[in-house]
């Protein structure tokens, strides 16, 4: 037969629950990063929750998980340090139909303006005779 395995206790679930928040936090903290810098800084992470995956004992996980809390504040510190990371624009991407500007010069004797954008012109049909 095979040997059972025992349950869990419902601390196990509540300390998992913790630690599963401080990582995602840890994310969303790294998140405004240079790319290079948030993959290097994601593994280290990763790694450090990795390290006591085998630790059972409640007492040691809710150490590793104020541990954790107060690592956080240093990372805080780290990414307010650096900075906000300007928006990367594209060169070659080109100009939408959103971006043409409209087409004023053209106006025709009914008021309708030719426009790249399909607008009608503000004479007709709101002007009254």
């Amino acid at each position: 037969m095979a040997a059972k395995k025992p349950f869990l206790s419902l601390g196990y679930f509540v300390n998992r629950s913790q630690v599963l928040k401080q990582y995602r936090l840890y994310l969303r903290e790294i998140a405004p990063l240079a790319p290079p810098a948030r993959n290097d800084l994601r593994k280290t992470i990763r790694a450090k929750f990795e390290e006591p995956i085998d630790v059972t004992d409640e007492r040691l996980v809710k150490q590793a998980i104020a541990y954790g809390n107060s690592q956080l504040q240093h990372v805080r510190e780290l990414v307010n340090s650096v900075g906000p990371v300007k928006p990367h624009v594209d060169a070659s991407a080109k100009a939408t139909w959103v971006d043409t500007p409209s087409a004023n010069s053209s106006d025709d004797d009914d008021g309708a303006m030719e426009d790249v954008r399909g607008r009608v012109g503000t004479k007709w049909p709101w002007q009254r005779s």
